[in-house]
């Protein structure tokens, strides 16, 4: 078959229907894939922060001092959630309140810490192919945290909001970027498959 530019869009606009049904179909196909081959992943995290308590008795200039030197300092507790008795402590207590028992090397493995530049806060987050569970091992982390850091003199902590967020893992990216390729690549030949198997090899007098 033959098809002029002019015959081509016409039959684009003709099938469109068809076409854009290909896509979402093909679209589809990844999402099912990735249900059943891919678990989701979670991601739960809060601000911890972290000050010194610097008393009341103190200026102004003496405050700003202190924080910026909390701000400068929370990095040295970026690893205290790997801690073992850090470990130990969150999984005991995710034990106790929600009756789940993990390893110590996957929760090492699901937790991490950052400190927030500039502020004397540390961002801690958890993932889990569980939405419950990675609110729940966040919960527990902080509070093993919170436990840690309170037997270090004169630092105060406070636990901040939580948030969950739902994270597409590179293979997940992959499959929908496959997936769209392919439901465009089907979308653009359907037409001429169809026509080539109804036998009509006249293009422009199809699209006409």
């Amino acid at each position: 078959m033959i098809f002029k530019p002019k015959s081509r869009f016409k039959i684009a606009i003709k099938w469109f229907p068809i076409e854009f049904f290909v896509v979402i179909v093909s679209f589809l196909c990844g999402w099912l894939i990735n249900q059943t081959v891919f678990k989701p992943t979670y991601t739960a995290s809060s601000n911890i922060v972290i000050q010194r308590d610097i008393g009341k008795n103190k200026s102004k200039q003496q405050r700003n001092a202190a924080r910026k030197l909390d701000s400068e300092n929370v990095t040295q507790f970026n690893v205290v959630p790997r801690k073992r008795w850090v470990l130990n402590t969150a999984n005991e207590y995710a034990y106790t309140h929600y009756g789940t028992w993990q390893s110590l090397t996957d929760l090492s493995e699901s937790v991490s810490a950052t400190a927030i530049p500039k502020q004397p806060k540390l961002r801690l987050s958890v993932t889990s192919s569980s939405k419950a569970v990675a609110r729940q091992n966040l919960t527990a982390f902080s509070y093993a945290v919170k436990t840690a850091i309170d037997t270090v003199d004169d630092y105060q902590v406070k636990i901040g909001k939580v948030e969950v967020n739902y994270q597409l893992t590179g293979s997940k990216k992959n499959v929908y970027k496959y997936a769209l390729i392919v439901g465009i690549f089907l979308a653009v030949i359907t037409p001429y498959l169809v026509m080539m198997i109804r036998g009509e090899e006249d293009g422009d007098k199809d699209a006409s």
